[in-house]
């Protein structure tokens, strides 16, 4: 999930998603795919096999059981974050694609 989106009429609130996949393409230099695959990675962002998320391939979902399953009992809806390296990863990521927040339209437009 890239950021959390609210219409400001109605309330409703859209999540920002990157594609993932576990196929990785090690063999390929992508230079907008963050890949998750460093096991303390893994557990800290709440992932069960290594990922690559495609940054450019993106989609905003409505916050709804369509899309989302409900948290399991005890659980909040944040299952996991990236890491600190991971996260220093996407900054670099996001100046090379020039996607960073500042360039984003306004969640009211987006839902």
């Amino acid at each position: 999930m890239r950021r959390v989106l609210r219409d400001r009429k109605t309330g409703d609130i859209a999540v920002e998603v990157a594609f993932g996949t576990s196929n990785l393409k090690l063999d390929r230099h992508l230079p907008h795919q963050l890949i998750v695959s460093h096991r303390n990675d893994l557990r800290e962002a709440g992932l069960a096999v290594p990922t690559r998320f495609d940054l450019t391939l993106v989609k905003i979902l409505p916050w709804a059981g369509e899309f989302f399953a409900p948290p399991r009992s005890g659980a909040g809806a944040i299952i996991g974050r990236l890491s600190a390296v991971n996260r220093l990863d996407l900054i670099e990521l996001q100046k090379d694609l020039r996607i960073g927040s500042n360039r984003l339209p306004p969640a009211r437009d987006l839902i």
